[in-house]
């Protein structure tokens, strides 16, 4: 890549094999790291398997908690939930994002990838829609909206692999 670029004398020079220009070395990234873009998406891309099992462990930890609010050694936990289900919303949006970037690599049926990939989004809602419902107290929609979610985990999971 060849640039004019007008020096800080006013002429002009040529810049691109030996300079030491910083504009030079900026643009010649620039432009690489515009061509290394695929490659870079598939690599966050590939992340997701990876990021996939925080929002999993989560979401299973809340259903476990749930039940063991029921007694008395486990009323202390209501701390922890609010805790868990805010981590559970970054941990959801990375791996959607990620996942997003993985399906678009194309080695995946199609089939199965649309069931996971509207599943997993609606997975990342309901689990936002937990957040809501907890932080307003309404306890009891919540804890079976946690049911609903689970059983949509266990769906988004199958069509995953």
């Amino acid at each position: 890549m060849i640039l004019f670029v007008r020096s800080g004398r006013g002429g002009c020079s040529l810049l691109g094999r030996k300079s030491s220009n910083r504009a030079t070395l900026l643009l010649s990234n620039a432009g690489a790291f515009a061509n290394s873009f695929p490659h870079m998406s598939e690599f966050i891309g590939r992340l997701h398997p990876l990021l996939v099992h925080l929002p999993i462990g989560f979401l299973v930890l809340l259903g476990i908690f749930e039940v063991l609010a029921r007694w008395p050694r486990g009323q202390n936990l209501a701390p922890a939930v609010r805790v868990i289900l805010i981590l559970t919303l970054p941990a959801s949006l990375l791996s959607i994002v990620c996942g997003w970037l993985l399906a678009d690599s194309g080695d995946y049926d199609g089939q199965l990838l649309f069931w996971h990939r509207w599943l997993g989004i609606g997975l990342g809602a309901a689990g936002s829609g937990l957040l809501v419902l907890h932080w307003r107290r309404q306890l009891r929609t919540y804890r079976w909206a946690l049911v609903v979610t689970l059983g949509l985990l266990v769906a988004t999971s199958h069509f995953g692999g």
